[in-house]
């Protein structure tokens, strides 16, 4: 028994060591990447969201402020050259639909006087071939 309760006792100090050394061993490391947070916090990265700005998550300084700015700037130039691209290509698209439209009035009309016309030639065609016939039967009945 007292093999067991000296193993047991011995065991528990080996697990509560490797506790201890795995708890300093994360506050190291968290305190690495804190360390490596304010070394870098200078370069500006990728720009965050507006929503953000606008709560005050962060504080921009200095020169960074300026690039902000002119960032921001940039982007409400090329958001009102987007809009009216897509306000162009709308105008544009209506243009092309009215144009369309009217190509269809004009080829439906052409399409009538097209039907017209064939109507009349193969109505003269009927009445050449009609009086053929009629040419035909009163020479047969002279014969």
């Amino acid at each position: 028994m007292a093999i067991l309760s000296a193993l047991w006792s011995c065991l528990l100090h080996a697990l509560l060591f490797s506790l201890c050394v795995f708890f300093v061993a994360f506050l190291g490391y968290c305190l690495y990447i804190r360390h490596l947070h304010l070394k870098y916090d200078h370069i500006p990265g990728p720009p965050r969201k507006r929503e953000e700005k606008k709560r005050g998550q962060y504080e921009v300084k200095g020169k960074e402020r300026e690039r902000v700015r002119r960032r921001e700037k940039e982007e409400r130039k090329n958001e009102e050259k987007r809009k009216r691209r897509v306000k162009g290509e709308e105008e544009e698209r209506r243009e092309n639909d009215r144009e369309e439209e009217e190509r269809k009035r004009v080829w439906e009309g052409e399409g009538n006087r097209r039907d017209e016309e064939r109507t009349r030639r193969i109505g003269r065609e009927i009445e050449k071939v009609e009086r053929k016939r009629e040419r035909v039967s009163e020479e047969e009945e002279r014969e």
